[in-house]
């Protein structure tokens, strides 16, 4: 069976998300689609509590060694403003 590591930073709810999420919630509430800024900006998913969710793409590599599996991350590169770091598998 196949699996991936997805890695994701996550910045605080600020007053530009809080405007997202109002639209991506009237939106769903009509039943309609969000308009595509809405959508690109939550990342095609839904707004996540913790605020602004970011791919951390490029500033983490995998780390293989023997009988070890992992990620490794650059922290100098992880965004500024980002509070919390999710690490998820997928299979």
């Amino acid at each position: 069976m196949s699996s991936s590591v997805w890695l994701y930073a996550f910045m605080p709810p600020d007053e530009k998300w809080q405007k997202m999420a109002k639209v991506y919630f009237a939106c769903q509430e009509a039943k309609i689609e969000p308009p595509y800024e809405v959508q690109e900006y939550f990342e095609d998913g839904p707004p996540e509590p913790h605020g602004k969710e970011v791919a951390l793409n490029g500033i983490a590599r995998e780390y293989k060694a023997e009988m070890h599996w992992g990620m490794e991350i650059d922290v100098d590169k992880i965004p500024k403003d980002a509070t919390m770091i999710r690490f998820y598998i997928a299979y």
